[in-house]
């Protein structure tokens, strides 16, 4: 299946349609066309992304109001019959710990009130048991797992945008993962992570740059600079100095890396894998 983003959601609650945004300068049609014509499902993503963050606190209003959750299902069943939809998948990260439960019954919700014949999947951050604080607490595996159709743990970001430079799946911590994942979730339902992108940390205190392949072989190229490989998660990295003395330091995947993590997967009898994004990473991967 395919998962485009193309909805997003609104603070009433109402999702919107990405793709009337861009003006007619990208049609989908080609995507439909192309994935009715090879048997592949499309479940558009609708995510709690807001004004470029994801908003812990839109979609937290929303789940924590009736009327706004009506909203959010109406409109749901109204775009669910387009573009030959045959299921959805939810994206909403940063939702506050303390809506555990409301987020489980929204999401309950969702399943009694939208037609069965749309698949459900759903995105939860990785984790190697119950936390019921941070990032990941509000995410109740075994409610989620019997809920939702399908369960794509976000097995990345390990290291992120805004921590210090790092490995972003190392292979120890996504074995970890899904061991805790089978104890909660069927296994039917679960689909892995692969990351498809890296992280350019500067040492300036700013913000890491996300990129696909080519963003860091052209570094590479620009900065005359060799690559040495992770040991535990495969993943390349180097590091370079730029032309007004700001530190930079990179690690990224490759098809190897990418090859090296399904088979850390293809051990445990869950259904696959699901990526991250399509289109940025190592071309060689898709013909290996």
């Amino acid at each position: 299946m395919i998962s485009p983003v193309w909805w997003g959601v609104y603070p009433n609650g109402t999702i919107y349609n990405r793709i009337l945004q861009y003006d007619g300068d990208w049609d989908p049609s080609f995507l439909i066309s192309f994935c009715y014509s090879n048997n592949i499902e499309i479940h558009p993503l609708v995510s709690n992304y807001y004004e470029d963050e994801f908003s812990g606190e839109l979609i937290s209003e929303i789940i924590n109001n009736q009327t706004k959750i009506s909203t959010f299902i109406q409109s749901l069943n109204s775009l669910l019959p387009m573009y030959n939809c045959t299921g959805i998948n939810l994206d909403f990260e940063g939702i506050p710990s303390l809506d555990r439960s409301t987020f489980t019954s929204f999401l309950r919700r969702i399943r009694d009130e939208i037609d069965h014949k749309y698949l459900i999947s759903i995105d939860v951050p990785a984790k190697t048991l119950d936390k019921k604080t941070g990032w990941s607490g509000a995410f109740d595996y075994s409610e989620i797992g019997q809920i939702c159709d399908y369960v794509m743990i976000l097995t990345y970001d390990y290291s992120w945008s805004s921590s210090n430079p790092g490995k972003i799946a190392p292979r120890t911590w996504v074995r970890n993962t899904l061991r805790f994942a089978l104890k909660h979730i069927p296994k039917e339902s679960i689909f892995c992570g692969i990351p498809l992108y890296g992280y350019n940390w500067p040492n300036n205190g700013n913000q890491a740059i996300s990129g696909g392949y080519s963003y860091f072989n052209n570094l590479i190229e620009e900065n005359d600079v060799n690559t040495k490989r992770y040991w535990n998660s495969k993943e390349l990295h180097f590091g370079f100095t730029d032309s007004e003395g700001v530190q930079w330091y990179a690690v990224y995947p490759d098809s190897f890396t990418t090859n090296k993590k399904e088979q850390l997967i293809n051990r445990y009898p869950i259904s696959g894998y699901c990526y991250w994004y399509l289109g940025i990473g190592d071309p060689n991967y898709w013909v290996s």
